[in-house]
């Protein structure tokens, strides 16, 4: 479950924008100030200064700390951008920052802790993602629900399929969007 006391958001259009869930080390879009330094996962909508602004003083920021290389999830079309800006900050600064960029698109599931992460298309005047977190929860087949849990515990010892698998989804991000999502 998502414990909603353990979300931090900031958003304001245009500004900064960066929706953080503690316990999951997860944080979508890390829009300038936005420095969420103990979240090592972070989830890009889109390149928009007020949603990626704090992708480099991120990293750097974890670097200094000794803290692990930061995993970015980003467009599968932005990883050469990003990674060109990472190779222009380090020029500059001298730095050698530790940093993985993951490519995503709609097809991709990432799997965090014990929850699923699956990035969807959205509408925007540059190509987005969007987020949803998920957990898979097994349900038994609508066939076996009158049995005894005994019935039960021997039909799965004898290696019978009595469940099924189904998403429940707990949280979603758009990021910037449309109605049209």
């Amino acid at each position: 479950m998502i414990n909603v006391n353990n979300i931090n958001a900031y958003s304001v259009a245009g500004e900064a924008t960066c929706i953080q869930i503690n316990h999951l080390n997860v944080a979508f879009d890390m829009g300038p100030s936005a420095h969420a330094v103990n979240i090592s996962n972070v989830f890009f909508t889109h390149p928009h200064i007020d949603h990626l602004g704090s992708i480099v003083s991120h990293c750097a920021m974890r670097n200094l700390r000794g803290s692990s290389a930061p995993n970015y999830y980003i467009h599968k079309d932005l990883v050469e951008k990003v990674n060109n800006l990472f190779a222009c900050w380090n020029k500059l600064d001298g730095s050698n920052l530790r940093y993985n960029l993951i490519p995503v698109d709609d097809t991709s599931v990432i799997k965090i802790k014990d929850f699923f992460i699956r990035p969807f298309n959205t509408t925007h005047r540059i190509p987005t993602l969007g987020y949803v977190i998920y957990k898979l929860a097994k349900k038994l087949l609508p066939e076996f629900k009158d049995l005894d849990p005994k019935q039960l515990g021997q039909l799965r010892k004898d290696k019978k399929v009595i469940e099924t698998e189904e998403e429940i989804p707990l949280f979603a991000f758009c990021g910037d969007t449309t109605i049209n999502v």
